[in-house]
């Protein structure tokens, strides 16, 4: 845990084996940045999260019944200069992506 991560540098998305190295964020500052006012309690060692996901637990999990579940747009968690670098990032790929479609419907 690391409040300092920028969870969108390159070198932090996967492990050396292709798996994603972020499973979850959590906002464990207390400053209530994200509403964890919802309560929801395990399924066996499933639990639904916030968004509607099913989340596996594992087994520290075990002892516990209830969980407090809330969910936030990473975009409103990452600092400024993150948020800058990705937006540009997706723009030019989604760019890219369009002047390659808009050049085979021009061809076809």
């Amino acid at each position: 845990l690391d409040t300092g991560c920028d969870l969108a540098a390159a070198g932090l998305q996967t492990t050396s084996t292709g798996q994603p190295k972020y499973v979850d964020f959590l906002d464990c500052t207390g400053g209530g940045d994200i509403d964890m006012s919802v309560s929801r309690k395990k399924d066996g060692t499933t639990l639904e999260g916030a968004s509607g996901a099913t989340l596996t637990l594992g087994a520290w999990a075990d002892s516990v019944d209830e969980f407090r579940v809330g969910a936030a747009p990473l975009w409103t968690l990452l600092p400024g200069s993150t948020r800058e670098r990705v937006l540009a990032e997706r723009k030019e790929l989604f760019e890219a992506t369009h002047r390659a479609a808009a050049t085979r419907m021009q061809r076809d």
